[in-house]
């Protein structure tokens, strides 16, 4: 008798989990593992394609509709600026809208606004740029920097 009951059970179990959709994340974070500093007034690439997101392709996210960069970044000095930027590899092409600028003499996370649009429909690497707006002012992004993907 007990073990018809606990038949029954996962029967209920499982016809209830068919018929509950497993709904996707709302959020999804790609993480930029590597730190680079410098003092240079051009932009510099982060040096190795394991600092970069390989084989990215927005198409990939189904129901994605918005896409942020964000990126933690130091300044020395806090009078000056810190640059930092989202970098098409594949194409040899900064992302549009993802230039951010900080004046902050500690790290300090800043974040885009939607750059979904400004994004390729491709598969490309993706890596991040940056600069000082003066060579006697060293920059540097932090350990972590992120892609944002937001789902309706």
């Amino acid at each position: 008798m007990r073990s018809i009951f606990i038949c029954i059970f996962l029967v209920a179990i499982f016809i209830i989990s068919c018929e509950t959709p497993i709904e996707p994340d709302k959020q999804i974070r790609l993480e930029f593992g590597k730190k680079i500093g410098t003092s240079s007034t051009d932009w510099e690439l982060l040096p190795d394609e394991s600092a970069q997101l390989i084989k990215f392709n927005k198409n990939n996210y189904p129901g994605a509709d918005s896409i942020t960069f964000a990126a933690s970044m130091y300044n020395e000095e806090p009078h000056s600026k810190c640059f930092v930027q989202l970098y098409n590899v594949t194409d040899s092409i900064a992302i549009g809208n993802t230039t951010l600028e900080s004046y902050e003499d500690y790290y300090v996370i800043k974040e885009t606004g939607n750059i979904f649009d400004y994004l390729p429909d491709k598969e490309i690497n993706l890596a991040i740029r940056i600069k000082s707006n003066s060579v006697d002012n060293y920059v540097a992004i932090g350990d972590r920097s992120y892609i944002f993907i937001y789902r309706e």
